[in-house]
């Protein structure tokens, strides 16, 4: 019984490497690498991996490479027969989403589409060509009391021009990240003249004349602000507000996730043309964009207004 036992486990693996022998391994696939969101090649040099994604793949079958030539086109010679591969490029910046190669390969030349997203998540400057900066966050959130409500003004603490990026022309803002497209928020960040904020207020006495916010407020109860930016909101006056909000135009707008990346394009005329915040909720810094060229400068700040007594 005992011999019979071991006779049985050789033929068992005589019987896979026969399986393994008859795997055919001389396939090959071509086509070219081009970008997804305007069909043209992705030059190269650079390297494409193929790895094989079904079980039981013989060694020599597992993992494949080729180089990419300038026209993006390439060769993937040695696919074996029985398994499918994945695709992936040796750059960060370039994902080629869920591309495969079927078993069996094509049935000719074929593009495999390409996009420009680093495995890191966050913001991005792309260009026209492709190429790919990465936003810092340019502004603390503040926020006020509106005078005359309960509600709260927002606004960037401070505003360098030089942390304000700018989409123009061919480029467009990425993001990049599932829970950054998922929850990063778009808000208009909009011009204002001098205002008045505070904590309290009190109706004016009998007969008093009132301010232009129609209250009197104690001195240490206000806070005037020059010319500055506010988030989502315009003002007639101190007390009289109106909210904005923003919403991309969609035919500008370009998403692709798959399971390892997401990714959102927004082109310079996806939103009006203007300053926006972007941020998820929570979060105390924001990232500052100006979409279709640069927001124009504050105006000077008049004279201050002569107090109430």
């Amino acid at each position: 019984m005992f011999a019979v036992r071991m006779r049985a486990g050789y033929v068992a693996a005589g019987v896979r490497m026969v399986l393994f022998g008859l795997m055919a391994c001389g396939g090959g696939v071509q086509g070219r690498v081009v970008d997804g969101m305007t069909h043209q090649p992705v030059p190269g040099p650079y390297r494409l991996t193929a790895k094989a994604t079904g079980e039981g793949v013989a060694m020599g079958c597992q993992i494949l490479t080729t180089d990419v030539g300038p026209d993006g086109a390439f060769t993937l010679s040695g696919t074996c027969s029985g398994t499918g591969y994945a695709l992936s490029t040796d750059r960060d910046d370039l994902w080629l989403a869920d591309a495969t190669v079927p078993d069996g390969g094509f049935d000719g030349p074929r593009d495999i589409e390409a996009w420009h997203a680093p495995k890191a998540a966050g913001l991005y400057v792309m260009s026209e060509s492709g190429e790919l900066t990465a936003l810092k966050t340019a502004a603390d959130l503040k926020s006020d009391r509106i005078l005359g409500s309960e509600e709260r003004i927002r606004y960037p603490w401070e505003m360098a021009s030089g942390n304000v990026a700018v989409i123009e022309g061919g480029q467009h803002l990425v993001l990049v990240g599932k829970s950054t497209v998922d929850e990063m928020t778009v808000t208009p960040v909009l011009q204002s003249m001098p205002r008045w904020f505070g904590r309290g207020m009190k109706p004016p006495p009998a007969g008093k004349n009132l301010d232009e916010t129609g209250w009197l407020l104690a001195e240490k109860e206000k806070y005037r602000m020059g010319p500055w930016w506010y988030l989502g909101t315009t003002f007639t006056d101190n007390i009289h507000f109106e909210r904005v909000a923003a919403t991309p135009d969609a035919s500008k707008v370009v998403e692709k996730s798959g399971e390892t990346r997401a990714v959102k394009y927004l082109a310079a005329d996806a939103l009006p043309k203007g300053r926006y915040a972007f941020m998820k909720e929570g979060d105390r810094r924001m990232y500052l964009v100006d979409f279709g060229g640069p927001a124009p400068e504050l105006p000077a700040d008049p004279e201050p207004p002569i107090p109430v007594q």
